[in-house]
């Protein structure tokens, strides 16, 4: 009877592990079965467009791996908590105001390069300008690589997933036999 044999530590790491197993598991079909915000206004679909140039996806990164916008990128743009929503039109116009005096198209019209380009400018433009897109730089990659609504990011960039616990490498293990001058195990 092998359930008379195992120990506390022993019944505690199953537990412990086919609860991490189960747990990782849902919690990974979750996070591919969120939803992201539709781009539906001229407003929406600008900022994706900046999502698309700040973390390109497979249609202009060199290996075709998933972007910002595969993370949901516009759900942490919009979300009231961050406060970036009221000035999101302001800033809107500032980029589109430049791609059309510079390409005569509108920002979300523009090809990666020159999207890449103009958010370049802008972000070295004045003080509440250079904040703004700065502040939707940051929340793009925190959307990406700090797994908002979902992990694809984390899987990117390898990220294992949450820790399991430590392993007991020290006991009842003897590591080392010799011993120093002092009487000490080396």
């Amino acid at each position: 009877m092998y359930y008379k044999n195992i120990t506390r530590r022993g019944f505690l790491r199953l537990i412990g592990s086919l609860g991490i197993l189960i747990g990782s598991t849902r919690l990974s079909e979750a996070a591919q079965a969120v939803e992201c915000l539709p781009s539906s206004s001229h407003s929406r679909q600008t900022m994706l467009a900046v999502t698309h140039a700040v973390v390109p996806g497979a249609e202009n990164s060199p290996d075709k791996s998933a972007g910002a916008a595969d993370a949901c990128a516009l759900d942490i743009i919009y979300d009231p908590y961050y406060g970036l929503e009221p000035y999101i039109a302001l800033l809107v116009i500032s980029i589109d105001w430049s791609s059309i005096i510079r390409y005569g198209r509108l920002y979300k019209n523009l090809s990666f390069d020159k999207r890449t380009y103009v958010l370049q400018l802008k972000e070295e433009g004045s003080w509440f300008l250079k904040k703004g897109f700065k502040g939707i730089i940051i929340l793009t990659k925190i959307a990406f690589y700090g797994g908002y609504k979902n992990s694809i990011g984390l899987e990117y960039i390898g990220f294992p997933g949450a820790n399991p616990g430590y392993y007991d490498f020290s006991h009842d293990k003897v590591f080392a036999r010799e011993k120093t001058v002092d009487g000490n195990l080396k």
